[in-house]
């Protein structure tokens, strides 16, 4: 999990470096769900990105994720080649994406 985290981190904090676009602080927390049964392994995975700043950033921030975990962390990507790895956008407390899928026990 921390090379997952260490890889879309510093993905998303170089790009919004790039384009000028600096939040005041990004925290991710990821999550991990295990197989019950040996070999113990991971079976899904979830990041949550958390973001600070000035609201003009927000579009930014959001980009900067899609673009870490659509093209450039490698960890990422080859995680999802075996389980699946999902992620969750919060800026300003605000949740702005999420694509984990809806439990079918709540799913209209």
């Amino acid at each position: 999990m921390a090379a997952l985290s260490g890889c879309t981190g510093m993905d998303i904090i170089a790009l919004l470096r790039k384009a000028g676009n600096d939040v005041d602080d990004l925290s991710m927390k990821v999550t991990g769900e295990l197989s019950k049964q040996a070999p113990i392994q991971y079976i899904a995975m979830h990041v949550l990105y958390s973001f600070k700043g000035d609201q003009s950033k927000k579009e930014a921030a959001f980009k900067a994720v899609m673009d870490s975990q659509e093209k450039y962390c490698g960890v990422s990507s080859l995680l999802k080649k075996a389980i699946p790895v999902t992620w969750e956008i919060h800026y300003n407390g605000e949740e702005i994406y999420n694509n984990r899928p809806v439990p079918e026990s709540i799913a209209v």
